[in-house]
């Protein structure tokens, strides 16, 4: 009757608890939600911009300014691109 009170098991040791889980999906619906209030790029702007400079410098070498505007543009298509995919593949 006393472990029956005290929650021990068969062998008189007190139960261990279980750690928290959630249902399945709920951790990826925060996160989605969590990305989607964020205005932070997937890619940080200086990295991006160094590759977008490589790109067209082997391309066409030409072209050897951007304005930060269409940088920024660039990068806002390339992530809303990459949204695109990613929910195709889902």
């Amino acid at each position: 009757l006393v472990s029956i009170l005290v929650g021990a098991g068969a062998t008189g040791q007190p139960k261990q608890r279980k750690p928290h889980r959630f249902r399945p999906g709920t951790v990826a619906l925060r996160e989605i939600r969590r990305y989607q209030k964020s205005v932070d790029f997937l890619i940080p702007f200086a990295p991006f911009v160094r590759l977008i400079k490589e790109v067209t410098d082997f391309f066409c070498p030409e072209i050897s300014r951007w304005t930060p505007q269409a940088l920024v543009a660039i990068q806002e298509v390339s992530a809303q691109t990459w949204h695109v995919l990613l929910d195709l593949m889902v």
